[in-house]
């Protein structure tokens, strides 16, 4: 086996245990890194490949939308690294339309991967731009992110008035 094809042998082992009832393809999509459907730094340019092909074993076998929409977000950055734009635009949309919160921070990155088509591939700058005003305007809920736990709740004293005075 080439060292190449390790992310799809891993995605394949564990569509393996998923038909022996071991693991949920739940799971398997919930563990990140290990299935080869990923986002980040590369190795090398061969890896794109893997991460494709290990993408499209979870969005064929993913049973959520919120996973299958993560899926071909996943898999629409990697052929957009390739390349491949049309086919990474249509994952894009396809994951877009799926998608099962409006709100969350996955939405909002699909429409900066939008923009990025449209302003890398298509060279259209001002669709691009339309795209992104179209994610600032996405009414983002206060759970959808990382939350900060340093936040301090400030309470306000009332001041003291003439009234307040005794005499």
């Amino acid at each position: 086996m080439r060292a190449g094809n390790t992310a799809a042998y891993v995605a394949l082992v564990a569509l393996q245990f998923a038909a022996m009832g071991l693991v949920s393809p739940d799971r398997a999509m919930a563990r990140g890194p290990s299935d080869g459907c990923k986002v980040g730094p590369l190795k090398s340019n061969s890896e794109l490949d893997d991460r494709v092909a290990a993408c499209t074993i979870l969005i064929d076998t993913s049973r959520s939308p919120k996973q299958l929409a993560l899926a071909l977000s996943y898999r629409a950055q990697s052929l957009l690294n390739q390349k491949k734009c049309d086919a990474g635009f249509a994952d894009l949309m396809r994951a877009k339309d799926v998608s099962p919160s409006k709100k969350s921070s996955d939405y909002y990155d699909l429409h900066l991967w939008i923009s990025y088509y449209w302003q890398h591939c298509k060279g259209d700058f001002d669709r691009g731009l339309e795209v992104l005003n179209e994610a600032a305007a996405i009414p983002r809920s206060i759970t959808s992110g990382p939350t900060c736990s340093a936040t301090k709740v400030i309470t306000r004293r009332r001041l003291p008035t003439s009234t307040d005075r005794s005499p």
